[in-house]
Parts: structure tokens; sequence; C-alpha cells
């Protein structure tokens, strides 16, 4: 498919107006002709925003901004030239990353605080994609990417090229390295909580959190092979049935998924005998 030829975002911009979506979006609104932002969140795809903004018109008509309407998965995006990275305003975003493989040229707004991620050190402004302080320095480089088609084209490549390269072998050598040099500076003794939980395997966490859907039922993410007999700790992970503490609780969109504090006991344990 040809692209089409304006910048995309699609997601939540609830947020406060000095805040990069919403004035994102407000963009959208005066500058019909550059962008296109679906503004939805998980609300609106439960009513049926989940309609595909593709399956609502020619792609002519995707421009301006739209409301709880329709949403964009990744290989939709991947359909708009020029991609948008705007943060909610109070830290990163998990999707820049996945933007650099459509190809496409990524604008990404900075983060707040000077935040980046750590991949981001090997990504060079105006070369592998395009930086702005704020939403309101995009329609000028929208603009200009339009008047350089070739330009924006071998950016695009070679941001992709470059997080191409960022497998999984690439994301453990990060992280052998991080904790390494951590480790070097250390200068004190590492020490159990009495409050913890031995995570050894990924199906650690699935159980302790009751979500049986996602367990595996094998070894294959253990950080220590298990030995028979395969009981906790053991084959397929070595959670042995501890309840959720309250320091671990989690946000209230997720009630389902944590447990509560019992008559404000900081250390009781929350959930219901037997769930584990």
């Amino acid at each position: 498919h040809k692209r089409i030829p304006r910048a995309v975002f699609s997601g939540n911009c609830g947020q406060t107006e000095n805040k990069p979506r919403p004035r994102l979006k407000k963009l959208a609104e005066m500058h019909s002709d550059l962008f296109f932002v679906s503004d939805v969140n998980k609300g609106d795809l439960d009513r049926g925003g989940g309609t595909s903004c593709l399956d609502l018109g020619p792609e002519e008509e995707l421009r301006g901004a739209r409301t709880g309407q329709c949403s964009l998965n990744f290989q939709e995006l991947c359909r708009f030239k020029y991609l948008i990275n705007a943060s909610s305003g109070g830290s990163y975003t998990g999707r820049l990353k996945y933007l650099f493989l459509c190809g496409s040229v990524v604008i990404h707004i900075k983060y707040p605080d000077d935040l980046y991620e750590f991949y981001e050190k090997l990504l060079i402004p105006g070369e592998h994609y395009v930086v702005v302080n704020n939403a309101d320095e995009i329609p000028a480089v929208i603009k200009r990417l339009q008047e350089s088609p070739a330009e924006a084209e071998q950016m695009g490549q070679a941001g992709r090229a470059v997080m191409e390269a960022m497998d999984f072998a690439e994301v453990c050598k990060m992280m052998y390295l991080m904790l390494k040099e951590y480790s070097d500076r250390q200068r004190f003794e590492v020490s159990r909580s009495s409050n913890s939980v031995e995570f050894r395997c990924e199906d650690d966490i699935y159980r302790h959190y009751n979500l049986p859907n996602y367990i595996h039922g094998d070894n294959s993410t253990c950080v220590y092979s298990p030995s028979k007999p395969f009981i906790p700790p053991g084959y397929g992970g070595s959670y042995n049935g501890q309840g959720v503490r309250c320091e671990v609780e989690g946000p209230p969109e997720w009630p389902h998924e944590f447990c509560a504090c019992p008559n404000g006991d900081p250390l009781a344990v929350a959930c219901e005998a037997g769930r584990y």
C-alpha cells in the first residue's frame, strides 16, 4: 500500500490540556491536512471504539481528530508516513521501540524530566528519527519532511535498521552490562526482605497474581533448572502459594488481579484462602 501522507497518533488523549496528547489532538483539529489523531481509551474500545479507523471510510478521510470512534492496530499505523510518539505526560511510552519497525518516520516528543530508554542512545536525531521539544513543533516538521520525501524515506529505513538489530540477545547484553556496572558500584550487603516471595520462573509471576491463562507449564523460563520431584519449587515455577502482600497492591483499575489490605494491616495477606 502507498503510505498515507499524514502524521498519526492513536491513544488516550484525555489528560490535562498542558500535556502532549491533548495538544496533539488540538493541532490535528487545526491542521487536518497534516494529522490524523484518534483519541480512544479502553472504555471506548469496550463500547465499540475498537472498530478500525480504516473501515470507516476511504483513507483520504483519515484526517483531523476523532474521539472514541475507532482505533488503529500496529499494522494499520504502519500505513502512515509519519508516526508520532507522545507520552501521557508523566513518563515514557512502551510503543516507541515498535514504531521504528514500520519504516515510517518516527516523530518523538521528548519525555519529561529528560527521561529516555536505554536504546535511545543508539538513535541519532535527524538521522534515525525526529525529536521535538513539544507538539507545537510538529506541523513544521511534517511540512519539511513532505518537501524532502527521499530524505524522509531514508530516515525511516535507518530507524528501522537500528531497531531490527535490537533483538533479545542485545537486550540481554544490556541487562548484563547494567547489572555488572551496578554490582561494581554497590557498597552495601544485599539482604532479602521478609515480605518477598521467590520467583524463579516466568510462571511464578502469573501464579502469584492469579493469572492462570498465562501459565506455560514448563521450565523454559526458569533461572535454575528444576529437579525432580516436580513440586514447588520445581517444574514450571517455584511459587509456593504465598498470598499477595499489601506492598504490591495493584492499581485501582485492576482490582480483580490484586488484593487490598484488610483492617489497615500493612503485612496481612489479603487474598482469600485457597486462591493460590
